[in-house]
C-alpha cells in the first residue's frame, strides 16, 4: 500500500513528549519494569499524540526504556495515526486477527521475553481468554498491574497543557453567554443547549466530551438530568452545565438561574454554593492536602446540608478527556478521605450546585488551576446572584 504524505497535526511539541516519556521512563525504573503496556486512549494521546472517534477498537501502546513508543493499532485507523501521532511507524492489526497476539508478538520483537512488564488489567481489551494468551507465549514474563502510573504522572498539567484548558475555558464562556441569553419564557431546553453548542463550535471548539446539559424546573432538582423538552416557564429554575473543549482537554462550568424574582430559599442556595467556592479557591493551594480543602469547603455549606442533596466531592481532577466524561482517569478528588498534598500545575472542577431533590437546584462551578501563589479561576464566578 502507497502511505500518503499526510499532513501532521503537531498539537504538541516534540520536547513535551520527550518530557512526558522521560517521566514515565522514571516511574518505570522505580518499578524495575522492562517495559510498560497501555490500553487508555488517554494515556497513548498523551504519550504518542494519537486520537480518533474511535474507542472501541482495540489499540495499545508499549513503552520501554530506549526507544520510542511502539503503537499498536487496528488498520482502519492508520490514517489518523499518519495525521495525529509524532510517531514515524506504527503496527497495525488485520480484521480478523486476534490483537492480543499481535501485542505479544510485538512484546516478543523487542526482547521482552522475562522480567516485569506493567499492564493496564482496567481495560475492557483484556479478558480471561486474553490473559490465557499471555501465560501460554510469554511465560517468563512477569505482569505488573500499572493501572493509575500515567494518570498519577499527568495530574501536573505542563504549560502546553494549561494552554489548552484555557482555550477550552473561552469556548466555555461563549457557550453559557449564548445559553444565558437564549433563556426567556416558552423557550424549550434544547433550544437554550442548542444555542450553547452552536456558540461554541462557531467560536472554534473541538468536539464536545459532554453536550451542554440543561434541566429546566423540578427537574433542575434531578441529579444529571439533560434536556428533556421542557417549556421554561416564569419563576423556573434553569439549571446549564457545559465545556468547550480543545485538544481533548476541558474547562467545565455550571450556572443556575430563574425567571423573575428568585426566592429566599433559592437564593440562600446560591449564596451557600458561592461562599463554598469562595473558600475552596482561598485553601487550595501547594502543599496543602485535599482532605483539607474538602474539610473547610463542608463546614462552608454545613448549614444547609440537611435540606440538600449533595455529592461531598469539591472538586475532581481535569485534564485529557474522552467521551463519555471529562473527569480526568486520575481518580484524584478534593474529598475528606483524599490525604494527597496539591500541587502547582494541578486543574480541578469544583461542581458546587446545591439541590432540593426534585424541586430545584441553584448553584454554581469553578474550574481552577494550582499555582505556586494559590488558586487561579479558569472559568465561573462571574455569574454571582444571576437572575433574569
Amino acid at each position: 500500500m502507497d502511505i500518503p504524505n499526510v499532513p501532521k497535526e503537531n498539537w504538541f511539541s516534540n520536547e513535551e513528549y520527550q518530557r512526558r516519556l522521560s517521566a514515565v521512563r522514571r516511574e518505570m525504573s522505580k518499578r524495575d519494569l522492562g517495559g510498560l503496556v497501555l490500553f487508555s486512549p488517554a494515556n497513548i494521546f498523551y504519550l504518542t499524540g494519537h486520537h480518533s472517534i474511535d474507542s472501541w477498537e482495540f489499540r495499545a501502546v508499549l513503552i520501554t526504556p530506549d526507544r520510542d513508543p511502539l503503537l499498536l493499532l487496528y488498520s482502519f485507523e492508520r490514517g489518523r495515526f499518519l495525521a495525529s501521532s509524532w510517531l514515524s511507524e506504527a503496527r497495525f492489526h488485520l480484521p480478523g486477527a486476534d490483537p492480543v497476539l499481535s501485542l505479544i508478538q510485538l512484546i516478543a520483537d523487542v526482547g521482552l521475553s522475562s522480567g516485569g512488564v506493567g499492564i493496564e488489567l482496567n481495560t475492557p481489551f483484556l479478558n480471561e481468554t486474553s490473559i490465557q494468551l499471555w501465560t501460554e507465549n510469554l511465560p517468563a514474563v512477569h505482569r505488573v498491574a500499572a493501572d493509575g502510573l500515567i494518570e498519577h504522572i499527568r495530574l501536573c498539567k505542563s504549560p502546553e497543557e494549561l494552554k489548552c484548558i484555557r482555550r477550552a475555558a473561552e469556548f466555555t464562556r461563549v457557550g453559557m453567554q449564548a445559553a444565558v441569553r437564549t433563556i426567556r419564557e416558552g423557550v424549550m431546553d434544547h433550544e437554550i443547549a442548542a444555542a450553547a453548542a452552536h456558540a461554541m463550535l462557531m467560536a472554534g471548539s473541538d468536539l464536545f466530551v459532554m453536550m451542554p446539559t440543561v434541566a429546566v424546573g423540578y427537574r433542575s432538582g434531578l441529579s444529571h438530568s439533560e434536556h428533556g423538552h421542557v417549556e421554561v416557564n416564569r419563576e423556573d429554575p434553569v439549571f446549564i452545565e457545559l465545556s468547550g473543549c480543545w485538544h481533548h482537554y476541558c474547562a467545565p462550568l455550571m450556572l443556575t438561574t430563574t425567571l423573575g424574582t428568585p426566592s429566599a430559599e433559592w437564593k440562600e442556595l446560591l449564596d451557600v454554593s458561592h461562599r463554598t467556592a469562595d473558600v475552596i479557591l482561598s485553601v487550595a493551594r501547594p502543599g496543602v492536602p485535599a482532605s483539607d480543602v474538602a474539610r473547610a469547603a463542608w463546614e462552608a455549606m454545613r448549614r444547609i446540608e440537611d435540606r440538600i442533596q449533595f455529592h461531598y466531592n469539591f472538586g475532581y481532577s481535569l485534564g485529557i478527556s474522552f467521551p463519555p466524561h471529562w473527569l480526568e482517569d486520575s481518580h484524584f478528588h478534593i474529598k475528606t478521605s483524599n490525604p494527597e498534598i496539591l500541587e502547582a500545575g494541578m486543574v480541578f472542577h469544583s461542581p458546587l450546585t446545591m439541590r432540593l431533590l426534585g424541586r430545584c437546584a441553584a448553584g454554581t462551578s469553578r474550574t481552577f488551576e494550582i499555582t505556586n501563589q494559590g488558586s487561579q479561576v479558569l472559568t465561573g464566578g462571574g455569574e454571582r446572584d444571576a437572575f433574569l
